[in-house]
């Protein structure tokens, strides 16, 4: 194959790019008794995979260590074109597509896959690859790469550059082209794009706001005036009365911060009077509050709007790109890039990664990535899922796994998470990082965890070195082993979901309403799933708050909903259609009802909640004491229990004075806010015959069903839990263990040692999942002694499937 060197062809294609091209062939991803399975040739691809990505020094021992384990799905790196990790030896230049010299690049893709199939003759291949510009092309289009106000430039391309697009679409091709063409390109089951910020500009994740490059300032100036049509629309919504289009420019940080520094706040569309509000000294409330009327940011949340365009386009180009080349070769591949990091909403990355930053006040990255409000790209049809590595907030032993990206969201489409399991361990530069697995009981624990997660939530994962050698050791393969076995047993296990579980659903819109900061998103999404949910011995889900709107949204029992700060007529038409009924419980936090999309206020907090609110020009920390009055919520909770953090953000919802007992709701706890706020922090309602579990008798209908509203986050495990079981929904361990469940898998993982009890919501056939040997029939109970750390996973249903071949022995 020569190497092309031509923008023409770039050109002509262009048109291509932008529209979802045919596709070929069986689809990639198969669903199979409710699981997504991966299919290739015909069959089933084996769960269990392996991607080394360093490629250096004993590459060729960590993957025969592989082999030897049983791995039979392997993953291919595209070599780095020589001037950095992010270079390709499939685009070198500006307009030069070459492909993959020996003589240049040691581990080609041909190299790695001959030696692969050497040791594993039946071995299959996903091909891993980046999208970043060469570095010769970034010194090129300077004025195309991402670029902050300093004017910095970063390693990535403008997502606003069609000049890069139409490059990287060509690059693509020619790789995928490639690879399709070698002898080895039947075992090929897809492509695993992985771009340099996973989904977010590099320049966010170091702490800067807005891309100001030439390419983004020219873009955002068409998007603006083809959004607005004339200039009085534009006029008018941004507030600035002599504004022309050819003005338009990208917004800069400093002007910003600035404006959120020393504007007076709006609160119900008028401006704040601070001399109107008591206070104990001397000074004056000065500078916008946490949450913000869009009309004292609409620039903002425009470049906002604009970046998600961007994005999205620049998703699609990469995978209808590689789509239709693989249809022009007659095969329909499995794409998936690593993006949509929706579940790490107010990722503070820096403080999280690096122990530097802003903190609280870091950017907030998804938003200004336009990594939000992602429903329509999950339905992009040549995206057949996402693959993302774990959340590194807290990984060691003791702590839940989860993926960093949407994977129930992908579920409900038939689509597939493919996780990147990249746990640390004492081997090699691992052990620095934090969470790091120290023994082989460690890993042992660690790594059966990591695998209960995607079995018990219906996905895939693979285990992944990125850095030095996190699983060359004996010792680790000893457990490596037993969960290929594993996994491979199950890949066609039936999922069944089970109604027993809390959904978090998270409104992805919600950025617009608050201060370009992360803060109280890190608290109530990230912290409420490491500190409540996943201690609460009830598993549980993510969604997306449009999620909702599709009809095989499964009957959870409990919802929590952290940031649903905007709730209008459509909101909460969407809340009694699909959550307010059958006796279920919808768990609101601090801010729900904030604002109805145009002004703050406290109406849409007391249309959700059925008690009247208040909203105070506050700002404070957020803490509830728990109130012990005989409800059967607290009856089991700790005596003086104390919940909360120390961010402090508003303004302040609360309920109004006396509200609570005017309403019939009530009061299960006192907020801690601020010496002129004294009312409750906790309360539930119920309407109709309530949640499900309250006692009264009756079947529960439309309109039966209870709401609980806290000030503050993160909701604690042992107030989930309470709150859960008195919705009805079954509790699987009264213990803070990790709890992985659905109706056919059902995992428990522990640092602490000692007796268990595991309750099953119904009589169950059990079998313990990695031998297959059965441990109880038609049993309510699973009653074991667990070691520090330990993990088991246990395959729940009748009988098992005839295609998991397990030994007639083991059977009986």
């Amino acid at each position: 194959m020569q190497a092309i060197n031509s923008h023409s062809v770039a050109a002509r294609k262009t048109a291509e790019r932008l529209r979802p091209p045919s596709v070929v062939g069986v689809k990639p991803v198969v669903m199979r008794a409710g699981r997504p399975v991966i299919f290739s040739g015909g069959a089933a691809v084996p769960q269990s995979a392996y991607f080394d990505r360093i490629m250096r020094g004993d590459w060729e021992d960590r993957v025969r260590e592989f082999v030897e384990s049983g791995v039979k799905v392997f993953h291919l790196t595209s070599p780095h074109g020589g001037n950095d990790f992010f270079d390709s030896a499939f685009w070198t230049d500006d307009g030069v597509y070459p492909v993959e010299d020996p003589s240049r690049f040691p581990y080609t893709l041909e190299r790695l896959a001959r030696f692969i199939l050497s040791s594993q003759p039946e071995a299959q291949f996903y091909i891993g690859l980046g999208t970043s510009v060469p570095i010769k092309w970034a010194e090129h289009w300077k004025s195309e790469m991402q670029t902050d106000e300093d004017g910095r430039t970063y390693r990535e391309a403008s997502l606003a550059s069609d000049r890069y697009l139409r490059d990287l679409s060509v690059y693509l091709k020619h790789l995928v082209s490639y690879c399709e063409t070698r002898p080895w390109s039947n075992r090929i089951v897809g492509y695993m794009v992985v771009p340099f910020g996973e989904g977010c500009l590099p320049l966010n994740i170091a702490g800067k706001m807005f891309d100001c490059s030439p390419a983004a300032d020219r873009a955002f100036r068409e998007w603006v005036r083809s959004r607005y049509r004339t200039v009085e629309r534009l006029r008018k919504t941004w507030g600035e009365r002599s504004l022309k289009f050819e003005a338009v420019r990208v917004p800069r940080d400093s002007e910003w911060l600035r404006r959120r520094a020393e504007a007076v706040p709006f609160i119900g569309g008028r401006p704040l009077d601070a001399a109107s509000i008591p206070n104990n000294g001397l000074a004056r409330h000065r500078g916008l509050f946490h949450w913000v009327e869009p009309s004292q940011m609409a620039a903002e949340i425009d470049y906002a709007r604009f970046m998600r365009d961007m994005s999205f386009r620049w998703l699609r180009t990469i995978a209808r790109s590689i789509k239709a080349e693989c249809s022009h070769r007659g095969r329909n591949r499995f794409v998936a890039v690593d993006a949509v990091k929706v579940p790490l909403m107010g990722w503070e990355i820096l403080s999280a990664f690096d122990g530097i930053g802003d903190g609280h006040s870091f950017p907030s990255m998804l938003f200004l990535s336009g990594a939000w409000d992602v429903g329509p790209l999950l339905d992009e049809p040549c995206l057949d899922g996402f693959i993302t590595p774990a959340d590194y907030t807290a990984r060691m032993v003791g702590c839940a796994y989860e993926a960093e990206g949407v994977t129930d969201s992908l579920l409900l489409r038939g689509k597939t998470m493919v996780l990147e399991n990249d746990a640390r361990t004492y081997v090699g530069a691992g052990i620095r990082d934090q969470g790091a697995f120290r023994t082989d009981e460690e890993v042992e624990a660690g790594l059966k965890r990591n695998a209960a997660l995607t079995l018990s939530r219906g996905f895939q994962s693979y285990w992944c070195n990125v850095g030095s050698s996190y699983f060359h050791s004996p010792g680790i393969h000893r457990t490596i082993a037993k969960l290929v076995r594993t996994l491979d047993r199950l890949n066609e296990w039936p999922h069944r979901e089970t109604v027993h579980a809390v959904a978090m659903v998270l409104d992805d819109t919600s950025f617009q309403f608050e201060d370009l900061t992360s803060g109280y998103q890190y608290l109530s999404v990230v912290w409420q799933r490491v500190i409540g949910l996943a201690h609460c011995g009830i598993p549980y889900r993510i969604f997306l708050l449009s999620d909702l709107e599709r009809s095989n949204f499964p009957d959870y029992r409990v919802f929590l909903f952290p940031n649903l700060f905007r709730v209008d007529g459509r909101t909460l038409g969407l809340l009694r259609r699909k959550v307010f009924r059958d006796g279920r419980l919808a768990i609101f936090g601090p801010a729900t009802g904030i604002t109805d999309g145009r002004i703050l206020g406290a109406r849409g907090a007391g249309a959700v909640l059925g008690v009247e609110m208040e909203l105070f020009p506050r700002q404070a920390a957020r803490h509830v004491v728990v109130r012990h009055r005989g409800h059967p919520i607290t009856a089991g909770m700790p005596a003086n229990g104390i919940y909360g953090d120390s961010l402090v953000y508003g303004p302040v919802l609360a309920p109004a004075e006396g509200a609570v007992e005017k309403s019939g709701a009530c009061a299960l706890g006192d907020a801690i806010l601020c010496w002129f706020i004294n009312r409750p922090g906790l309360f539930i309602r119920e309407f109709g015959r309530g949640c499900a579990g309250n006692g009264r008798p009756g079947r529960r209908r439309d309109g039966d069903y209870g709401v609980l509203w806290s000030c503050a986050m993160p909701l604690p495990s042992y107030l989930l839990r309470a709150a859960a079981r008195y919705a009805g929904c079954h509790v699987w361990c009264e213990e803070d263990d990790v709890v992985y469940a659905s109706e056919s898998v059902v995992a428990i993982h522990t640092a602490k040692a000692g007796r268990r009890v595991l309750k099953l919501p119904g009589p169950r056939d059990v079998r313990d999942a990695e031998t297959g040997r059965l441990l109880a029939r038609n049993s309510r109970l699973l009653r074991m002694t667990l070691k520090s750390p330990d993990t088991r996973i246990f395959a729940v249903g009748s009988k098992m499937a005839s295609g998991l071949r397990l030994p007639v022995s083991i059977c009986r």
